[in-house]
């Protein structure tokens, strides 16, 4: 008889636990996402007057930030042009206007204002610690790693005037062997390392 007591507490202990489980809202189709690179921990504040809206988030230290309509809880960030405002104490305030459409937005805003014409971003995954290399105008730069292998560089931000849009070798930071050669255009680009 004891055996069948605990295997009724066993059993509503475990309805209980089920009854409880917590589930995520996948969010619907019809959102906004923004997201984009400007200068690492600044504020980036989007601002609409009809209807009103001034949703923001904060970029982390790679620069990178997101912002989605429904995941942040922000119901009237509807596709529409938005007024784009960028702070971060000792830097220069960035504004810009921008058209956000539904789905997803990449929105950059480099600390010049500029546009994607004006730096080189690369960010990626990988396994090996490894340099991108140019002969000329000469380009040697490491790509520090976090604990899950991901990196990031940018041309702006990390003050690095020569890494422009153009054909890299990725070098192997141990063997000093190429691993492969690559293309990168001026704004944003995605290179995994196997």
């Amino acid at each position: 008889m004891a055996d069948n007591k605990t295997l009724g507490i066993l059993i509503a202990g475990l309805g209980i636990g089920l009854v409880y489980m917590p589930t995520r809202k996948k969010p619907s189709s019809d959102f906004v996402q923004v997201q984009g690179t400007t200068i690492p921990g600044a504020s980036v504040q989007f601002y609409r007057a009809n209807p009103f809206v001034n949703a923001g988030t904060s970029a982390d230290s790679n620069g990178i930030y997101v912002l989605h309509s429904q995941l942040d809880n922000i119901p009237n960030l509807t596709p529409g042009t938005y007024t784009v405002t960028v702070t971060k104490m000792g830097s220069a305030t960035i504004t810009k206007t921008v058209t956000l459409v539904a789905g997803y937005n990449t929105v950059n805003l480099p600390p010049d204002g500029g546009g994607e014409e004006d730096y080189v971003q690369v960010q990626g995954h990988s396994n090996v610690d490894f340099s991108f290399y140019r002969a000329n105008p000469f380009v040697n730069v490491g790509a520090s790693r976090d604990a899950d292998g991901f990196y990031s560089l940018h041309s702006i931000y990390d003050n690095l005037p020569n890494f422009t849009p153009g054909n890299y070798a990725l070098i192997n930071s141990i063997s000093g062997l190429t691993i492969k050669t690559v293309t990168l255009l001026a704004g944003s680009n995605t290179v995994n390392v196997p």
